[in-house]
């Protein structure tokens, strides 16, 4: 807990973290639906590129973990976890600024690249 009150993000849990990455407030869950489905849809787009579980993955509230879509003992579910994050916020809360959507489609971009790059390569998890 923070000294004014508010609850610690839990960094395990997908949704928690996408919150507070976009810089939403995690006690407030008004605007869950909407951003669950941009999480979904980031996660469709990993499948697609061939990442992730074959079947494909998908969230529904407060409950699945990132290890839960991808073991976070590997060192790609940072970039998981960042590609995840910069898609919901550009489709959920973009930047005001023109030059910082520009910057975040372009790291959006970027990760897809290496996610799909790195699967191609089928990179050895010790």
């Amino acid at each position: 807990m923070f000294e004014d009150g508010r609850k610690l993000v839990d960094p395990t849990k997908i949704l928690s973290t996408v919150r507070f990455r976009i810089g939403a407030n995690d006690e407030i869950h008004d605007f869950d639906e909407p951003l669950i489905m941009e999480i979904n849809t980031a996660f469709d787009v990993l499948t697609q590129v061939g990442f992730g579980p074959i079947k494909g993955f998908s969230i529904s509230g407060e409950d699945e973990t990132w290890d839960s879509y991808f073991p976070e003992s590997d060192p790609r579910c940072n970039m998981v976890k960042s590609y995840v994050s910069a898609r919901a916020r550009l489709k959920f809360d973009p930047p005001q600024s023109s030059y910082l959507v520009e910057a975040l489609k372009e790291d959006v971009a970027e990760l897809e690249f290496r996610l799909s790059v790195q699967n191609d390569r089928n990179f050895p998890v010790e």
